[in-house]
C-alpha cells in the first residue's frame, strides 16, 4: 500500500499543477468557477446544462479543496495531496466510486451532443476548463480507445481518466506523466 500511495500522491501533486488554472500556486473556487464558466462558454449550454456544469465542478472542488473550499480558502499542493490522501486511506474504494461519479458527470456535461461518445473537441473542451492546453489534451485523447467515428465511448474515457488519477499501475502512469514532461 506504501508504494501505491506514494505513486498516487506523485499523480496528484501533477494533477494540482494541471488544476492551477491561473498558476497561482493554490487551488480555490476561483480556479473551479472558472474551469466551469469556460466549459459553459465553450460548448456554449443552455441555462439547465449550465447549472449541471457548475455542480459538478462544484462537487469535484469540494472533494479536492476540502473545507477551504466552503471557506473561499485557496489550497496548496501539499493541503491537495493531504486531503486526497485523506479520503482514499479512510475508504479507497469509496474515493474511486465518488470521483468516478464526479468525472461522469464531467463527461456528461461534455457530450454535448448526447450520443455518450466523446468527439476530440469534446474533449479538448472539457479539458480546457480543467486549464489543459489543447496540444496535451489531444494527446491525451489520442491514449483513448476508439469506437465509432473515431470517437471514445464515454464509460471507455471515465474509466480512463480515473484510472489516470486513481489507478496503480506505474507502468501507464509513466505514459500519462511523459505527456507533461
Amino acid at each position: 500500500m506504501a508504494n501505491d500511495l506514494d505513486l498516487l500522491q506523485e499523480k496528484w501533486r501533477l494533477w494540482f499543477k494541471m488544476l492551477d488554472i491561473n498558476n497561482d500556486g493554490t487551488l480555490s473556487l476561483e480556479d473551479w468557477t472558472q474551469g466551469a464558466e469556460t466549459m459553459i462558454r465553450e460548448h456554449n449550454l443552455n441555462e439547465k446544462y449550465a447549472e449541471v456544469a457548475m455542480a459538478s465542478y462544484h462537487r469535484l472542488g469540494a472533494l479536492l479543496l476540502g473545507e477551504s473550499m466552503k471557506d473561499n480558502k485557496a489550497v496548496t499542493v501539499d493541503q491537495f495531496v493531504d486531503n486526497l490522501t485523506s479520503f482514499y486511506k479512510e475508504d479507497s474504494e469509496k474515493a474511486q466510486k465518488y470521483i468516478f461519479n464526479v468525472i461522469r458527470q464531467l463527461f456528461l456535461v461534455a457530450d454535448v451532443n448526447r450520443d455518450a461518445l466523446i468527439s476530440q473537441e469534446e474533449f479538448v473542451i472539457m479539458m480546457k476548463s480543467f486549464g489543459i492546453k489543447s496540444e496535451k489534451s489531444r494527446q491525451f485523447y489520442e491514449k483513448l480507445p476508439r469506437f465509432q467515428l473515431n470517437k471514445v465511448p464515454m464509460q471507455d474515457a471515465i474509466n480512463w481518466w480515473v484510472d489516470v488519477w486513481f489507478g496503480t499501475d506505474a507502468a501507464r502512469w509513466q505514459t500519462v506523466k511523459q505527456m507533461f514532461d
